[in-house]
């Protein structure tokens, strides 16, 4: 009866233990997609940056990704790819970005550049942009 009675409290402890350490980490995942098409967007940078580390990872052929263990001190969530306005979201934002399955749905503007027209006067070894 003893032992019975000392197993149930270690049980006990330690299933506070880890629900104690649970709530200091939580899991984001979500897609990162074109405003425009609606298309998602690969290969784009997903970072979190609480000044003593930086966490991140890249989203696959889908747009999704997924960052593991994210310390609740952790205030910002960094999108970045080439051909994209980068954009940071608040992480006590995030749930006005989450979709009925629990993911977030993150939209990037994509960069539009003025092409500029430059002419080559060989003659003069000038250059003039127009």
């Amino acid at each position: 009866m003893r032992t019975a009675l000392i197993l149930l409290s270690l049980l006990i402890l330690s299933g506070s233990y880890s629900t104690a350490g649970e709530s200091k980490t939580r899991n984001i995942t979500g897609q990162i997609v074109d405003t425009e098409t609606r298309q998602p967007l690969p290969d784009v940078s997903v970072t979190l940056d609480n000044g003593s580390f930086v966490l991140g990872t890249l989203t696959n052929s889908n747009g999704q990704f997924t960052l593991w263990k994210i310390p609740n001190s952790c205030k910002n969530l960094v999108i970045s790819v080439d051909g994209y306005q980068s954009t940071t979201v608040s992480i006590e934002h995030i749930k006005d970005l989450k979709r009925e399955d629990g993911t977030l749905l993150i939209s990037l503007q994509g960069e539009r550049q003025a092409a500029k027209q430059i002419s080559l006067n060989e003659k003069d070894n000038e250059i003039k942009k127009d």
